[in-house]
């Protein structure tokens, strides 16, 4: 019903144009001093007037024709209005869809975070300290803001969408990502929407952090790569602090993220690459150096061991270095653009 006013309105605009302009013509032809001459002088004089140009070559000289001219004055208001309301529209159309995430991002080897709570808040704020990027969903409009303002968007992606509806998350670059953290409402959600993925993007990698325990099997068999319990986290942390303090806050600080040029130590882990100088080179040779020239200690390597991840802690010192594992080291601030530098590479797992 819209659209047929619509047409409807742009027909009678067309005609009271046609209709004014054989008038104007009809007037103004008629007058010896006039420079209208013929219908192709009069559409030309509307044409500028209605688009504000105004050349002022034809111009009405009876009074009938300048009453005439007040329907193209007044229709080149109505014109400019029209546009600019047009472009303003598209503009702030434009804006807020790429606001809420609509034309996606180009971030590579980022962490992308499903569903948007204080935890994942306090998740952001540690990845972004250790230089990742993070791509949130969230399906709460209100959030776009708020972690913008917080974070910027050099470093921070937000989509606005059901965390749980696969279709919108190609807009996250999906293929580049280094990991998934589905941080949904309840376990039940998170498992159909890790299966959803897996479907379209088999090589995914996915964390977990489960409200019960028991589905740890379940959560493996659906193919979550790292899988962790809330109450296991947090009752070892309780029993720490009750019989070993120390160590309890020294472990605590360890997960922390160590800012660089500071004395706070983190651990991290680097993947090697194939020109790295520790390829084929023992565990035991490994530690002795970066002990010495980086003040850094190595305590285990990762190594995907078929296809599951494998870490050995503190593994002999005839233990053999290959490309693609990661070395696990304990390090502090002012070691991390040295240890960076030499490996050639960031932080964290990476893509592939």
């Amino acid at each position: 019903m819209k659209s047929r006013n619509q047409v409807w309105l742009i027909i009678l605009i067309i005609l009271s144009y046609v209709f004014v302009l054989y008038f104007m013509y009809v007037v103004e032809s008629a007058q010896e001093d006039s420079n209208i001459k013929s219908f192709t002088d009069a559409f030309w004089y509307s044409l500028v007037t209605l688009t504000t140009v105004g050349y002022g070559d034809f111009y009405p000289v009876t009074a009938a024709g300048r009453i005439l001219s007040l329907f193209f004055i007044f229709g080149s208001l109505g014109l400019l209005g029209i546009l600019i309301g047009n472009m303003t529209e598209r503009y702030n159309t434009y804006k807020e869809y790429k606001k809420m995430g609509y034309k996606g991002t180009e971030f590579t080897n980022h962490v992308i975070i499903l569903g948007w709570d204080s935890f994942a808040h306090s998740i952001t704020g540690q990845l972004l300290k250790a230089e990742k990027k993070v791509a949130i969903v969230t399906n709460h409009k209100d959030d776009i803001d708020l972690i913008y303002d917080e974070y910027g968007q050099d470093d921070a992606f937000v989509l606005f969408s059901d965390p749980k509806t696969p279709s919108m998350l190609d807009r996250l670059n999906l293929e580049e990502a280094s990991m998934i953290f589905v941080n949904l409402e309840n376990d039940t959600d998170k498992l159909i929407t890790i299966l959803n993925l897996k479907k379209a993007f088999p090589h995914l990698k996915f964390t977990v952090i489960l409200d019960n325990s028991d589905l740890k099997d379940t959560f493996t068999a659906a193919g979550v790569s790292f899988i962790l319990s809330k109450n296991e986290i947090a009752a070892k942390l309780v029993a720490s602090y009750i019989f070993e303090p120390d160590v309890a806050n020294y472990t605590s600080d360890l997960l922390s993220k160590a800012d660089a040029h500071s004395e706070d130590y983190d651990i991290q882990q680097y993947m090697v690459l194939e020109n790295n100088p520790f390829v084929n080179k023992t565990f035991g040779d490994a530690f002795l150096m970066l002990k010495s020239q980086f003040n850094v200690i190595p305590i285990g390597i990762a190594r995907e061991e078929a296809g599951k991840r494998e870490i050995h802690k503190i593994p002999d010192d005839s233990f053999v270095i290959k490309p693609h594992d990661y070395l696990i080291m304990i390090l502090n601030g002012t070691s991390l653009n040295k240890i960076r530098d030499h490996f050639g590479i960031q932080e964290g797992v990476q893509v592939g």
